[in-house]
């Protein structure tokens, strides 16, 4: 079975390359296989992004929702996200909390059974590549 991250490269390939065969002057058309060809090197790399001021945002607005947070206590993690989605795409959100779960920035809890929730809901948690949802982030004594 073809995973997403495949099909949506095998997708971007394609239309840059048709793109790219357009015989026309139109720089715009030129412009945008670029565009495209950067979309699918982003791709390729595993959607790596540049989570450093995301991740300053997060921590700052855990310590507006929670002021207690300084001392673990937990955020609800759909609130979170309703309070930063204005200030950064979804994908740069998880991102940057699971590379703050990775590192030992945060503690992240995840949902006990998230078959059992609709994508809707799901999207308001963090998922991780293998599926794992989490719901509840709370800051490690050592940074708070």
């Amino acid at each position: 079975m073809v995973d997403q991250k495949t099909l949506d490269l095998v997708t971007v390939r394609k239309a840059a390359s048709i793109i790219k065969r357009i015989k026309s002057d139109y720089t715009g058309y030129v412009d945008l296989a670029m565009e495209l060809e950067k979309v699918a090197a982003r791709l390729e790399s595993g959607y790596k992004v540049d989570t450093g001021e995301a991740e300053k945002t997060i921590l700052d607005e855990i310590l507006l929702i929670e002021p207690g947070a300084r001392n673990q206590a937990p955020v609800w993690i759909p609130d979170l996200w309703a309070c930063l989605q204005s200030e950064m795409p979804k994908e740069i959100f998880d991102a940057a909390m699971l590379k703050m779960f990775d590192v030992g920035k945060i503690i992240l809890n995840r949902h006990n059974n998230p078959g059992h929730v609709t994508p809707i809901e799901r999207n308001q948690f963090v998922c991780d590549k293998h599926g794992t949802c989490y719901v509840v982030v709370a800051l490690r004594k050592e940074i708070s």
